[in-house]
């Protein structure tokens, strides 16, 4: 399993947060807790939480919302 960092977490839609915070939790219960790969679900259920947790009313993915704010930027 890899770690997904919260650029990237903030790149998907709150659906898709949703489902990959189910996947991995659904791995982390199959999961023995001698497994090496534990820790890093762990990470990676904590990065989701904090990534719902921003405050973005409408939840778009982050590179829709960078080019709306540059498009509201007058030209110079």
């Amino acid at each position: 399993m890899r770690v997904w960092t919260l650029i990237e977490l903030f790149r998907l839609t709150r659906a898709e947060l949703f489902g990959l915070y189910r996947d991995i939790a659904n791995a982390l219960a199959a999961m023995p807790d001698s497994d090496p790969e534990r820790p890093i679900a762990l990470a990676n259920l904590q990065n989701i939480r904090n990534a719902l947790a921003r405050p973005n009313p409408n939840f778009a993915p982050f590179s829709v919302q960078r080019f709306e704010i540059m498009q509201l930027r007058p030209n110079t």
